[in-house]
């Protein structure tokens, strides 16, 4: 379609739309010095990055030992069933 070309409709416009409220949201609330871009905010298609297995698994190794570590001493408060739950 050379319309739309020439004025651009649909999903992709729309994206576009949600990124600049977004970034004007951002922007509002921000706290770095330099503003965000329009850029920043929108969604990218294409291939995903290549992720290599074995970094995967050595992260998933590293967050199972500290949870295994948390829990071994007594860190884990989340579901102690020796402690009685203190109310807020």
């Amino acid at each position: 379609m050379a319309y739309a070309h020439v004025e651009p409709f649909g999903e992709e416009r729309a994206d576009y739309r949600a990124a600049l409220v977004a970034m004007t949201v951002a922007n509002a609330f921000r706290s770095r010095p330099e503003p965000y871009k329009l850029k920043e905010f929108l969604p990218t298609f294409g291939q995903p990055a290549e992720v290599d297995p074995a970094d995967q698994l050595e992260e998933l190794r590293r967050r199972f030992r500290a949870a295994a570590v948390k829990e071994k001493h007594g860190r884990n408060t989340r579901h102690s069933p020796g402690r009685p739950r203190r109310r807020r």
